[in-house]
């Protein structure tokens, strides 16, 4: 991917997950498309979930919040401080 003007993609997340974090823009119904998964997890027995550009966190906050140990991950610095912010139990870790 190109951007013209030479702005490299971490820091269009971040100014974009900046927005997010300044207006603090919350989600206030939680209609993930995981619940249709769910009943799956649970019937399989996972209780640990790998988050892979968990962006600001809606899924994330949508497994932990149905039991789930999760470990959420992104290349946007102000994206994980925004799940680590809503999101306390949750380990985050940084990569690109």
């Amino acid at each position: 991917m190109e951007f013209s003007n030479k702005r490299t993609a971490l820091e269009m997340w971040n100014e974009q997950f900046s927005q997010v974090k300044e207006n603090n823009i919350q989600y206030s119904k939680q209609d993930s498309w995981l619940e249709n998964y769910l009943p799956m997890l649970n019937e399989r027995g996972f209780k640990k979930v790998l988050e892979i550009g968990c962006g600001s966190g809606n899924d994330t906050k949508f497994l932990d919040s149905n039991g789930f140990k999760v470990t959420a991950t992104d290349f946007s610095e102000v994206a994980l401080s925004i799940v680590v912010n809503n999101n306390p139990k949750v380990q985050v870790l940084h990569h690109d």
